[in-house]
């Protein structure tokens, strides 16, 4: 049979009866594959996935081999943009929407974007790269992002642009923070009633992405891809 490889990801099942099904059904199909590794993208789901499949991998989230941030040098920064799940893994009460909101804006006045990681549209595959582009713009001239998803939290790293973290339903923010916790910029918030607080505690300056510290990993997985290539 072929080999099958499953790029970082993270794994969630509901504390449910239905959850539980689902979770057992995944173990049928994946362990009925006896070429197949999977890798996961924070140490929460590392754990489970060893549990429950044959071959699986510790990586960081793939996007985190990007550096976009020297583009961002010199770039002139205003205001903040709060992108905030709106979906299933959404945790937020109406109330820690408001004090997002407004401690938001007692920092940044009027100038705060609404914002979101997802498009209500298909992107065709030669525009890709310039919607990517758009987005890293957008990073790239705040001043500070306020985000519970992964990617907003990953792109404010890549692009050098500080960031507010606040926790989701699922371990994959929490957990893909690990990775990063050593950046001056992205900083964790427990509570969103810390924001204006922890916004403090960011320096006033200029970053750079520096993510030397993950480039074993995905060398790793690039070799073990050639392998697999070579073999085939």
């Amino acid at each position: 049979s072929s080999q099958i490889v499953c790029l970082p990801n993270t794994i969630f099942y509901d504390n449910t009866e239905q959850g539980e099904i689902e979770f057992e059904e995944s173990k049928r199909i994946y362990n009925a594959h006896h070429q197949m590794r999977i890798y996961a993208r924070e140490r929460l789901s590392y754990e489970l996935m060893k549990t429950a499949y044959r071959d699986v991998v510790l990586m960081p989230d793939m996007v985190l081999d990007m550096n976009e941030s020297r583009r961002g040098i010199n770039e002139q920064r205003h205001g903040c943009i709060l992108c905030l799940r709106n979906d299933v893994e959404k945790t937020r009460t109406q109330e820690e929407e408001r004090s997002i909101y407004n401690q938001a804006a007692n920092i940044f006045g009027s100038d705060i974007v609404i914002s979101d990681m997802v498009v209500d549209h298909n992107i065709p595959l030669n525009k890709r790269n310039k919607e990517l582009d758009s987005k890293f713009d957008e990073f790239r001239h705040t001043k500070l992002v306020i985000t519970d998803r992964l990617h907003g939290m990953v792109f404010a790293a890549i692009t050098g642009t500080p960031c507010i973290v606040i926790n989701s339903k699922s371990p994959k923010v929490r957990g893909c923070y690990e990775w990063i916790r050593q950046l001056g910029y992205i900083k964790f918030a427990d509570s969103v009633k810390n924001i204006e607080k922890v916004y403090k505690e960011i320096p006033d300056q200029e970053f750079v992405f520096d993510n030397s510290n993950l480039q074993e990993y995905y060398a790793d997985l690039g070799k073990y891809l050639l392998s697999v290539i070579r073999k085939g």
